[in-house]
């Protein structure tokens, strides 16, 4: 179970994770936020925000000696890592099936999921 800090990050990482390199406005983030239910639609820009995810989720990343999560081009365009791509699709990934077993979508877990005190919880 995650707390609503971490919903709302992994919503974060899994959006810039899943446009890699194309990238990903705040914009879009926020829609992704939105259509989770993470958070409430809202007209506020979620600059500070997002970025503060962001900064958390590079800090859980450097604890498995990757770089970053993803760095900002331009104004609002955000870029996910390589090493941090790859890094999620080893050990974050996770499948998603429906009530007949069957396939239907993949997630990132929020790196916390790994971590040896949390898995020693389940």
């Amino acid at each position: 179970m995650y707390s609503k800090q971490e919903q709302e990050q992994m919503v974060v990482m899994n959006a810039i994770l899943c446009n890699g390199a194309q990238g990903i406005t705040n914009e879009e983030i926020k829609n992704h936020l939105i259509m989770s239910g993470t958070i409430k639609p809202t007209d506020n820009e979620l600059n500070n925000f997002i970025r503060a995810c962001v900064i958390s989720l590079n800090r859980r990343f450097k604890k498995f000696d990757i770089e970053r999560l993803a760095t900002r081009k331009g104004i609002n365009r955000w870029f996910a890592e390589e090493s941090a791509l790859m890094f999620a699709l080893e050990h974050l990934m996770e499948l998603i099936y429906d009530e007949e077993g069957n396939e239907v979508g993949k997630f990132f877990q929020h790196p916390i999921a790994i971590e040896t005190e949390r898995l020693g919880l389940v």
